[in-house]
């Protein structure tokens, strides 16, 4: 092989292996910008996200009410659920809680005896949907006493309701709400409700 033949073989070896170098420059960028999202991802994954981070459509209000008090929070919650019959206003609601907000009640059994009934705000949704479609339902508060530290409230809201406006109180009972305020506005973070009974009377306290 002369000398000519020599250099250009050299100078094959030299593009070929500058090509490789060039291929595994690249595979390592691009494995580490991969690697890079992995762990942007895990991170989101294992901390929960804080409510101004939640996307626009769960968190900003939608509607005219700012919700920037306690009373507001808490008239919105009696005005969705009452009305005639037909649909109520669920985006409303929605917009009213945190997303996965609990609504959870006590039941009677057929013996006469309560059960407690775990539900979230959709699954009150869907339940109760088909009622408030096919009937008239007026929710009234008659009571409330309020706790609140800082961002954190507690209120204890006796109602009553009927199945037509002003007409006969089918049943009186007191709505225990929780609620957080973020960002200048209150949302409702649980409801759990439960029924009077002969034996279980409203305190005179909630009733003022």
């Amino acid at each position: 092989m002369n000398n000519k033949d020599q250099e250009m073989k050299k100078g094959k070896i030299i593009i070929y292996l500058s090509g490789l170098c060039m291929l595994a420059l690249l595979f390592s960028c691009n494995h580490a910008e991969n690697e890079t999202v992995v762990e942007d991802e895990t991170s989101k994954i294992a901390s929960p996200a804080p409510l101004d981070s939640l996307p626009k459509s769960d968190y900003v209000p939608i509607h005219d009410r700012a919700f920037s008090s306690i009373d507001e929070t808490i008239a919105t919650l009696y005005e969705i659920i009452s009305g005639p019959a037909g649909p109520r206003d669920w985006d409303k609601m929605r917009e009213l809680c945190l997303p996965g907000a609990d609504f959870s009640s006590f039941g009677k059994k057929e013996d006469g005896s309560k059960v407690f009934r775990k539900g979230t705000i959709d699954s009150y949704i869907q339940n109760s949907g088909p009622f408030f479609e096919g009937s008239a339902f007026y929710e009234t508060e008659i009571g409330r006493k309020v706790d609140q530290f800082g961002h954190v409230a507690h209120v204890f809201s006796a109602y009553q309701f009927s199945l037509e406006k002003g007409g006969e109180i089918k049943a009186r009972g007191i709505n225990s709400i929780q609620l957080v305020k973020d960002q200048g506005r209150w949302y409702i973070a649980n409801v759990i409700w439960d029924s009077e009974t002969e034996l279980e009377k409203i305190p005179i306290e909630y009733l003022r």
